[in-house]
């Protein structure tokens, strides 16, 4: 892990997903302020959770559908 030497920052580069038979998901976030939006029920406090988890919260993210399989993450930081 790398600080950033502008703005001694730690930012989230990107955040994989993968599991077992299942396609690796990845996430990418661009520089300066990332908005996640949409509907409701379409994954938004789930992409929370799992950010809360990776940084070491002791619970894992809420269970849903579209997570089956995915067993294991990584948060690239910059």
């Amino acid at each position: 892990m790398t600080i950033n030497k502008k703005s001694n920052r730690i930012k989230i580069a990107a955040i994989r997903i993968f599991g077992d038979n299942v396609e690796t998901v990845t996430i990418d976030f661009l520089d300066g302020l990332n908005l996640i939006g949409g509907a409701s029920d379409t994954g938004k406090t789930y992409l929370y959770q799992l950010i809360d988890s990776l940084l070491g919260k002791r619970d894992l993210p809420k269970e849903i559908d579209e997570a089956q399989g995915y067993t294991q993450g990584v948060l690239e930081l910059v």
